[in-house]
């Protein structure tokens, strides 16, 4: 479980963080193997130069050697004080089949391994222990001409390799120094490449913000070649999704002129009858259409409202053209309307939704109002906005106005309108992510407070 955890968690992880992470660990990779093949190559290139100096001294040793009158072996002045010096790291020995040895004033009392090696004149070169380090042996097997004729002589010259590894020791902490600085540096750089490499994807989460916020309505189109793609198919699934909401938003809009036009001239007809004995069977159709009507006010509220088209809409230009509309209503001339709204309220919804749950209060406003209608508007917060409609009506009850927001209720039977009125503007406050609340007006009548809950980050 804590490894499907800790997987997940990885999963989710910032892309930058595991791209940097996969650049370090294979920086240190390389680096690491780097560092390694260096000292090989160093001590291997080290190890042929000495071998060269080796075939030289073997060469130079090898030429010197030769048997007197008597038969003793020797060899002549070399001129190298280093084979003298005791245990100075260079040394040369010679051996005969029978056993006698003759070797450098270097070795001391001590005498190089022999090695086993065909006698046929090659080289043989072997790296072994030696006096608490490590030599380098080359040795051969030739013939030496003597009195008695020629005879077979086993010569070695040997080198220690403590300089050899006192060299790789420094070569291997200035090249670990470097190494650290050279990985660090290339951290930076690929950290470097991924940051500016990576702007893009953060442009477009960025720009994906905003279409969720809705201060964009699509995204850029001057993304880099690999991104753009993306980027076009993100819009054109935009356009595509506008394209039904008005679509669904025409079909809505045909179909309550479709039924409401017919509706409304049944209502007309049943008034023209005047006789008592149709009172009641007038009174259950007019029930029927008040009910038919709740209906479609209900469902292309819902309509409107269940696909959201993200854009930031100005409140007072919308409202002054509401109450424009409003004026031309009955009795909406006679109004004071007064509305108050500042320049830079702006809300990130649709103006259509805006206009439905605006509208729907202005209109309510206009039906119950005696003389005056006050709107303001404007954000309290960075994150509330306030939107307030009140009338000089006779306002509603404090202990009915929970059921005047519900579905049917009708507190006013006096005046026109299909009985649903707030429970609507409800309905339509509950889809558009806002706060709907009823109070006293100081107007006298009652006061519909809307309160949207958005960020103006983009806005101001």
């Amino acid at each position: 479980m804590d490894t499907h955890l800790r997987l997940t968690q990885m999963s989710k992880s910032r892309l930058s963080i595991r791209l940097f992470s996969a650049a370090v660990l294979s920086i240190f990779i390389a680096v690491t193997a780097t560092g390694i093949a260096i000292n090989h190559l160093f001590e291997r290139f080290y190890q042929d130069q000495i071998s060269i100096d080796l075939e030289n001294e073997l060469n130079t040793i090898t030429s010197n050697v030769s048997f007197d009158d008597v038969g003793q072996i020797k060899v002549s002045d070399l001129n190298n004080e280093a084979y003298s010096k005791s245990l100075s790291g260079r040394y040369w020995q010679i051996s005969l089949v029978y056993g006698e040895h003759l070797y450098s004033d270097s070795l001391w009392d001590q005498i190089l391994p022999e090695i086993e090696q065909i006698r046929d004149g090659s080289l043989s070169l072997v790296r072994i222990p030696f006096s608490e380090t490590e030599i380098l042996i080359l040795s051969w097997w030739v013939q030496i001409k003597s009195g008695e004729g020629l005879k077979l002589v086993h010569i070695s010259v040997a080198r220690d390799l403590a300089q050899v590894k006192a060299a790789a020791t420094n070569l291997k902490q200035t090249a670990i120094i470097w190494l650290v600085f050279l990985t660090i540096s290339l951290a930076a750089a690929s950290w470097l490449q991924i940051y500016f490499g990576l702007k893009p994807l953060e442009r477009i989460r960025t720009e994906v913000k905003g279409l969720k916020e809705g201060s964009i309505s699509q995204l850029s189109d001057d993304f880099p070649l690999e991104i753009q793609p993306l980027a076009d198919e993100v819009n054109s699934t935009l356009k595509s999704k506008d394209k039904m909401i008005e679509k669904a938003r025409f079909s809505a809009g045909n179909l309550a002129h479709g039924l409401k036009t017919p509706l409304t001239i049944i209502d007309g007809l049943l008034g023209l009858s005047d006789r008592p004995k149709y009172d009641g069977l007038n009174k259950g159709i007019r029930e029927q259409i008040r009910s038919m009507n709740e209906t479609i006010e209900r469902e292309l509220a819902r309509v409107r409202t269940n696909e959201k088209s993200l854009k930031w809409t100005d409140v007072k230009t919308v409202t002054d053209k509401l109450v424009n509309t409003m004026k031309k209503l009955p009795q909406g001339g006679e109004i004071d309307w007064q509305v108050n709204i500042n320049a830079n309220f702006k809300i990130p919804l649709d103006e259509h939704d805006f206009a439905e749950l605006a509208g729907n209060i202005l209109d309510n406003a206009r039906k119950f109002t005696k003389s005056v209608v006050l709107v303001k508007g404007k954000w309290l917060t960075d994150q509330t906005g306030m939107l307030s409609i009140e009338d000089n009506g006779k306002g509603i009850p404090t202990s009915q106005m929970m059921d005047a927001l519900n579905r049917g209720e009708r507190l006013h039977n006096s005046s026109p309108g299909h009985g649903i009125g707030l429970s609507i503007v409800r309905e339509l406050a509950a889809s558009s992510n806002c706060q709907l609340h009823l109070s006293d007006s100081d107007l006298g009548g009652l006061k519909v407070t809307l309160k949207f809950l958005w960020r103006l980050q983009h806005q101001r």
